[in-house]
């Protein structure tokens, strides 16, 4: 055997050597850039989930926070949060309002991306009157919205009595009956526009040979929808479902401004229930306790989602 025969084998290890340290220092270096982010999150996310939980622990006032070291550590908090009737009447709440807000603006946000998807004359201008509302603050829009609603000078009221579909103007922030619809639909108003933009950015990159391919195979404008785009536009969904479902389900301001969780708690969700034991009833660790369970709520809701409307292939 020559030597050159037995420097093939060599080589060829070499080769197939090399790849694996490439790959090995890709690996480290993206880890390497990875790691500022990791240890921001950390600071800005993992270190006050742990003050709260350690909080939850301690029955204290607001003003009591930094005394709380010195108190034993119980359940007592959770005890009294999960026993009281006024919690379960906003759990109910807030999953009537995170559901409606996050469907409306989905299917809100579905129907102006299709329509913007398409070239006609002026699509700028309606893109930008389409987007503005996500760029209105929240206390403004629910001002503006509350104007707009008013029972004695509401431009709202006063249509809807010209119509002859009211007799009369009603109170609808005011209504027991309709002040939860009213604050969803306002919500979603302001919600819908990122639904817009991020199934937008889906629909320009669903491949046009699959949509060639459905049209050439006979199927309608229905049938591409629902069986190329819809199916393109799954991970899109998840990920803009994921994150509407996490700002619903925190949402203060707008409730705030146009019921304060009126009449009656009809319109008081967890995230109100929080602030309102916090800065009103000063009792920081209820609200602590109350806060840790949201944030239980809320993984597995993010969860849920992304396993109902992720693909397969990306949940491995």
């Amino acid at each position: 055997m020559s030597s050159s025969d037995l420097a093939l084998p060599m080589i060829r290890t070499a080769r197939t050597r090399r790849p694996r340290s490439l790959d090995d220092h890709r690996d480290r270096l993206l880890l390497l850039m990875v790691l500022p982010a990791v240890l921001l999150i950390a600071v800005l996310v993992a270190y006050p989930l742990y003050v709260m939980a350690d909080i939850a622990l301690h029955d204290v006032k607001l003003f009591q926070v930094m005394q709380h070291v010195d108190r034993p550590a119980t359940l007592r908090n959770f005890e009294r949060v999960l026993s009281d009737p006024r919690v379960g009447q906003a759990l109910q709440v807030s999953a009537l309002y995170v559901a409606g807000t996050t469907a409306l603006a989905f299917l809100w946000g579905l129907a102006t991306a299709l329509l913007l998807n398409r070239p006609f004359r002026g699509r700028r201008l309606v893109r930008i009157a389409i987007v503005s509302p996500w760029a209105v603050a929240s206390v403004v829009a629910s001002l503006v919205w509350m104007f707009l609603l008013d029972a004695q000078a509401g431009i709202v009221m006063h249509a809807l009595t010209a119509a002859g579909l009211l007799d009369q103007p009603i109170n609808l922030l005011m209504s027991p009956v309709w002040a939860l619809v009213t604050v969803v639909l306002v919500s979603a108003w302001k919600g819908y526009p990122f639904f817009t933009i991020m199934l937008l950015a889906g629909l320009q990159a669903v491949p046009q040979d699959s949509l060639d391919a459905a049209r050439v195979d006979g199927a309608g404008g229905i049938r591409r929808f629902f069986w190329v785009t819809l199916p393109s536009l799954r991970p899109v969904i998840a990920v803009s479902v994921s994150l509407s479902l996490l700002s619903a389900f925190r949402e203060v301001e707008t409730i705030m401004v146009l019921t304060g969780g009126g009449p009656a708690r009809t319109t008081e969700t967890l995230a109100l229930s929080i602030y309102n034991r916090t800065f009103q009833y000063f009792e920081v660790g209820r609200a602590s306790a109350l806060g840790v369970i949201v944030f239980a709520i809320s993984l597995l809701l993010v969860l849920a989602s992304l396993r109902t409307f992720l693909p397969k292939e990306a949940q491995r």
